[in-house]
């Protein structure tokens, strides 16, 4: 049985507060060993909600690809084993490139309400999950 990713970053940032950061003399390594403290806890608080927030992209971009198609893409089904974190944010950036062709080249000039509206809600919920993944303790909407 491994650990949760929680339980490592949990690990090393005690290990790092209780062991290290007493052992250090020097100003400049105290600080940098403060500002990789921050770093863990940040990645502590984040870490569970990394594949959901990912996940929730994925769909968001499905969903305006098949707007952007005109309908013709139907979004897939929800997979029989899902795809690992690595793959899923792979993946996610490739959307992205297809979004940002589609916005720079065919849907510029295009004048139809419901993919602006798409797209505005693909950028709203891409905002949240960024509030979300900087500032872990702000509530969900």
């Amino acid at each position: 049985m491994t650990p949760e990713p929680t339980d490592l970053l949990r690990g090393a940032r005690r290990t790092l507060e209780e062991i290290v950061l007493p052992a250090l003399s020097d100003p400049f390594a105290i600080e940098q060993a403060k500002t990789v403290l921050r770093v863990l806890a940040h990645l502590e608080a984040v870490v569970d909600d990394a594949y959901p927030l990912e996940w929730a992209e994925a769909r968001d971009l499905e969903a305006f690809l098949a707007a952007a198609s005109g309908g013709l893409r139907t979004p897939a089904p929800e997979p029989a084993l899902l795809p690992s974190y690595r793959e899923l944010r792979d993946d996610n950036v490739r959307s992205k490139e297809r979004v940002a062709g589609l916005v720079r080249g065919a849907l510029r000039d295009r004048k139809d309400p419901a993919l602006l509206d798409a797209f505005e809600a693909l950028v709203r919920g891409q905002l949240e999950r960024e509030r979300r993944w900087t500032n872990p303790k702000r509530p969900v909407k």
